[in-house]
């Protein structure tokens, strides 16, 4: 994952972006506003904080954000909330987030902080354990099909983001 998440904003993958139009004007194509490989951070929250021994719900993804960027509730502190940034939660193959598997496999949304501060944030989940046949497709190239199958979820709510 964090492989990925170094090396993508430089891929031609991730060039594709650029060939996409604003939807209002059709006529110009849209600039990538970050790079986000220079821009990767990896935060990790103590799995015996708060979220531990639960089902996730979609609030609680945008409060482990919240926590993130705060460094509270034993998340490493982030920093100062980035509009231009996409914050993915990524969680392990054991932890469940209602949804997950029969709804979606990954989503991503728009939110507030405290300060007012518009931000964007996506969930995705390790499927390795709960539902494999649902989120894991095909070949998994690294040999890890929780992670490969989070690498294609990933790259899917960047694009859409």
């Amino acid at each position: 994952m964090e492989n990925l998440a170094l090396n993508i904003g430089r891929s031609p993958y991730y060039a594709i972006n650029n060939t996409y139009y604003y939807k209002a004007s059709n006529s110009s194509p849209s600039k990538i506003p970050v790079d986000i490989s220079t821009n990767f951070k990896l935060v990790t929250c103590n799995t015996n904080g708060a979220y531990l021994n639960r089902t996730l719900s979609d609030s609680d993804i945008g409060q482990i954000v919240a926590d993130s960027l705060a460094g509270t509730n034993g998340c490493t502190k982030l920093g100062s909330p980035n509009p231009n940034a996409l914050y993915f939660v990524l969680t392990d193959r054991s932890t469940v987030k209602s949804g997950f598997g029969t709804s979606y496999c990954g989503w991503h949304t728009a939110g507030t902080t405290s300060n007012g501060t518009a931000i964007q944030y996506s969930f995705v989940g390790n499927a390795e354990k709960q539902y494999p046949g649902s989120c894991i497709m095909g070949v998994n190239p690294n040999g890890s099909i929780g992670a490969d199958g989070m690498a294609s979820v990933i790259a899917h709510e960047l694009e859409e983001t």
